[in-house]
């Protein structure tokens, strides 16, 4: 009796046994992977943290730590997973399917999961010698401005009865000729007591007069208290300089004097035990190509009054303009306090087409951004722009100012609340004006 296969069956095992076994070795690769290479700080890591984090965590940065070596990052690896998983870090606080920006510091996944595999692996330095040139991090992020100004002396706040201060510094100018500014940079002294900066330019001298004797150089500004020429720069918390696109500029009159109006916090300089002196600093870069549309800026406002009910935890606000002619909206700078949690800028063009022009969805007081879009839309006339913001006046916001909660009001203060966003653009008519306007803070 034949127990084996005949001579038929042993060729045709010969046929099959090679393709089995390459099957086999292809389902045993699939479970059993070769090691991948290991990502290191000096090949992989160095890299994004140079392109998203290093601008403000460097030494001097607005970072509360370095993340310039690989000891900076070993020291805070665990934090870098935790913050770029949940897309805290890099601070972004806008919708992906709103608009697209200049500057958007994200992380995409594949640079996150780096992240994580680099943490997960034990976090290996690497070969220093796959390490990139070092960045440079220089005082003022756009170079040396054409004009700098700083107070003759470090100014301190009276705070007066646990109020905020309002104070205008002024700097006579020498300027020969009328100018447009490209760009202006403010860097605060003392940050954690500076609430916001606004730059003004004045062509008369009534500022002048207000400064009399004082030593500091300035005055009691709640307001604007003279009427400027123009406002041609401001600096919030997270702000950081942006050059106006070529062809584009803020006017700036010959022999003006620049108004550096200051809103100090009592709120924050004493949570954050800052208080004392400032010596603020601001920068005019003057455009280096000819003009030919101003930037104009105009705020669409909420509410001329409203209060914010204690214990209301989704309080909305509302507001809205009319563009009464055709325009170009490069950015827009959305603002509120505290108790701010969304805010969505639209405009509703004159047939009904909507566009979104930002959409803030986890608003943060302490990063507050001008955003610049990447392709600006041309707006015509007619066009209504909304806004719709929302507040959180509860015991559960932890950043509510007020324990237990009380009501809020629209005001100046940091405790005081306030909803409106700033449009940047250039009209686009021949009869463009030089965009005179002082937003109301």
């Amino acid at each position: 009796m034949k127990t084996g296969p005949g001579r038929a069956g042993w060729a045709l095992l010969a046929i099959l046994l090679p393709a089995l076994a390459f099957a086999l070795g292809s389902r045993g690769d699939e479970r059993l992977p070769q090691a991948a290479e290991k990502v290191t700080f000096s090949k992989e890591i160095v890299r994004i943290l140079q392109g998203h984090c290093q601008r403000c965590h460097h030494p001097g940065g607005v970072g509360p730590f370095g993340l310039v070596t690989y000891q900076d990052a070993y020291r805070h690896r665990k934090a870098m997973v935790k913050e770029t998983a949940a897309r805290d870090m890099p601070p972004w606080s806008v919708a992906a399917d709103c608009a697209k920006y200049q500057d958007d510091p994200s992380l995409s996944q594949k640079e996150i999961d780096t992240i994580a595999q680099w943490v997960q692996s034990g976090a290996p330095e690497g070969n220093p010698r796959d390490l990139p040139p070092r960045l440079v991090f220089r005082k003022w992020e756009l170079g040396e401005p054409d004009l700098q100004f700083t107070f003759q002396k470090p100014f301190t706040p009276r705070f007066s009865k646990g109020g905020d201060e309002y104070r205008c510094f002024v700097f006579p100018t020498q300027t020969p000729e009328d100018r447009w500014v490209g760009a202006v940079a403010v860097l605060p002294g003392n940050p954690k007591m500076v609430h916001h900066a606004l730059v003004w330019v004045e062509k008369g001298s009534s500022s002048e007069k207000l400064v009399g004797n004082d030593p500091s150089g300035s005055y009691s500004c709640f307001g604007s208290s003279v009427v400027p020429t123009d406002s041609i720069g401001e600096w919030v918390p997270g702000t950081r300089p942006h050059l106006f696109p070529s062809g584009t500029g803020r006017f700036f009159p010959k022999n003006a004097r620049v108004i550096l109006q200051i809103h100090y916090s009592a709120h924050y300089a004493m949570k954050a035990r800052a208080m004392g002196p400032d010596r603020t600093s601001v920068g005019i870069y003057f455009a280096k190509q000819p003009v030919q549309k101003p930037v104009v800026a105009t705020w669409v406002y909420g509410p001329d009054t409203f209060v914010i009910p204690a214990g209301d935890a989704h309080h909305t606000l509302k507001g809205s303009l009319t563009l009464s002619s055709p325009a170009r909206v490069l950015a827009v700078w959305p603002h509120m306090h505290l108790l701010g949690r969304t805010m969505k800028v639209t405009a509703t063009l004159p047939g009904g087409k909507q566009e979104c022009l930002v959409n803030v969805t986890d608003w943060d007081f302490h990063w507050q951004r001008t955003y610049w879009l990447e392709t600006p839309p041309l707006l015509p006339a007619r066009t209504r722009v909304d806004l719709v913001a929302t507040y959180d006046n509860s015991a559960g916001n932890p950043n509510n100012p007020s324990s237990p909660p009380r009501d809020v009001t629209l005001g100046m203060d940091t405790t005081n609340e306030m909803s409106q966003a700033a449009l940047y653009y250039t009209v686009e008519t021949e009869e463009a004006g030089k965009g005179k306007t002082s937003p109301r803070r």
